[in-house]
């Protein structure tokens, strides 16, 4: 009967297993979850879980290599028009940020698996060692009762009782005996049930764990080949931007009035020097001059009060952690960039101030400044340039223009004299950028008073001063002023 109703019960729990299958695809969206569950396994439902869990990581590896074919795929399937790659772009990388995210939460419950695994390898060893000892107790006790568990001394042990009471005294204290090293020995077996599925658990999660260790590497094989795509698809990107950006920005510049600034401004800046013949009007051999000024510390002084002194040299424009995150020219695939890049390790708000003391012509705001990928934005004026500050500055007779690109916000305004070191805007995400960073381009304006670069300014409205934004980044060393020059050679 009971034989009957055992198959009944396994009858009914296989059908109901059948009928609620546990799926891979269930764990779907819940890896993190899991990898903190799977850390500390503290009861069968959990090891079930964990087993199943294991299994979709595998499956989950080995669909890895067809969805890096989808991956790569993407460039024949991508039209060639920047909407069509901006989108892919932008697509891939919140595909990068999340394959980031679930890879730093793998790390960490791979770190939590090591510390659960080691730690219950200790709680192991001490239960072993400890139900090894008493086990050779119980043993040793067994064996020295054993004369008294034998016919012949059980007998002489009852038969020398001195009375009726006597022998139910010994004959409960045999019984005591008996209970006690029976419950002992169900004890003991208990304890070594219970150290053998302590090892079992071990023994899954260092499976888990090896499975997790080939998930992580996936993840990163799966990374890179995005990020090897997004480089592809960045390099077509950047190379029609080339093309368009020039007319967009001067197109939207036409359309607006710049303010114009105060000339009368200068006028602290400005010296003898001012008088010195434009040097700049040959072939551009005299174009490094500026070059010399490398690193020298200028004056930070902020005036009598009645203005701000000019500067000798220049310092650092950003205030924080950076770190060299693209060079001028071009990038790693070869289209153009027109300045360095000052990576601030996904920060934002790092100060942004007056490499020398000068005059803030032009300021812009209201553009959003996201913590994650904002590329293909064209927020700002210039257009791409998101909240911006350009500022003028003039040097031993040279006449230099600063510009700060994808700031979270500006500190001064435009028409606003500042003194080197001021702060004058915060680092940020605007624009079109692909994460928090500040990009600096630097034209040497000219052998010039700062009055008479006020007044170019004034009456072109021109950010570029003439050398513009299109594939050639008119540098120095090919022109003469204006021209570009490469921040690097006066930060780094």
């Amino acid at each position: 009967m009971k034989r009957k109703i055992l198959m009944i019960v396994a009858c009914l729990f296989m059908v109901v297993m059948a009928s609620c299958p546990l799926e891979a695809e269930s764990f779907a969206g819940r890896e993190a979850e899991m990898n903190k569950k799977c850390a500390y396994i503290t009861d069968k439902a959990t090891q079930q879980e964990c087993i199943a869990y294991k299994e979709y990581l595998q499956q989950k590896s080995k669909n890895l290599s067809s969805e890096i074919d989808g991956i790569k795929k993407q460039l024949n399937n991508v039209k060639g028009s920047m909407e069509s790659i901006g989108e892919k772009l932008r697509s891939n990388h919140k595909q990068v940020a999340k394959i980031n995210a679930e890879m730093a939460s793998v790390e960490n419950a791979i770190a939590k698996t090591e510390a659960s695994i080691a730690k219950m390898n200790v709680k192991i060893k001490e239960k072993t060692e400890d139900i090894q000892e008493r086990d050779k107790m119980m043993r040793e006790r067994l064996i020295e009762m054993q004369p008294y568990i034998g016919s012949n001394n059980f007998i002489d042990f009852l038969m020398g009782a001195d009375s009726f009471a006597d022998l139910l005294r010994r004959s409960e204290i045999l019984g005591q005996l008996n209970s006690y090293e029976s419950d002992q020995i169900k004890t003991l077996n208990k304890e070594k049930a219970k150290l053998k599925e302590d090892k079992e658990v071990v023994q899954q999660q260092k499976e888990l764990l090896k499975v997790q260790e080939q998930g992580l590497k996936d993840q990163k094989e799966k990374a890179e080949a995005i990020k090897e795509v997004n480089e592809k698809l960045m390099s077509a990107y950047r190379k029609q931007e080339e093309q368009l950006l020039d007319q967009k920005i001067k197109t939207q510049m036409a359309q607006m009035s710049i303010p114009k600034v105060d000339t009368s401004l200068a006028a602290q800046f400005d010296d003898e020097t001012s008088d010195k013949p434009d040097k700049d009007k040959n072939d551009g051999s005299n174009d490094h001059n500026g070059d010399s000024q490398d690193n020298n510390q200028g004056n930070n002084g902020n005036g009598n009060g009645n203005g701000v002194k000019p500067s000798t040299g220049f310092i650092t424009p950003i205030q924080g952690n950076w770190h060299y995150s693209a060079g001028t020219w071009a990038y790693a695939d070869g289209s153009v960039h027109r300045g360095m890049d000052f990576g601030t390790y996904q920060a934002q708000g790092l100060r942004v101030v007056a490499p020398a003391s000068g005059i803030v012509i032009w300021t812009y705001g209201g553009c959003p400044s996201p913590s994650g990928d904002n590329f293909g934005s064209y927020c700002g004026v210039p257009a791409t340039a998101g909240n911006n500050l350009t500022m003028l500055t003039r040097v031993d007779g040279v006449v230099y223009a600063f510009s700060f690109y994808h700031l979270s916000g500006t500190a001064v305004s435009s028409g606003t004299a500042v003194a080197q070191g001021q702060t004058i805007a915060y680092t940020g995400n605007s624009g079109n950028s692909t994460g928090p960073h500040c990009h600096v381009e630097m034209i040497r304006v000219g052998n010039m008073s700062l009055s008479d670069a006020l007044n170019k300014f004034n009456n072109s409205g021109d950010l570029s001063f003439g050398v513009g934004w299109y594939a050639d980044p008119h540098a120095c060393s090919s022109y003469g002023s204006p021209c570009r020059l490469r921040p690097e050679n006066y930060f780094l």
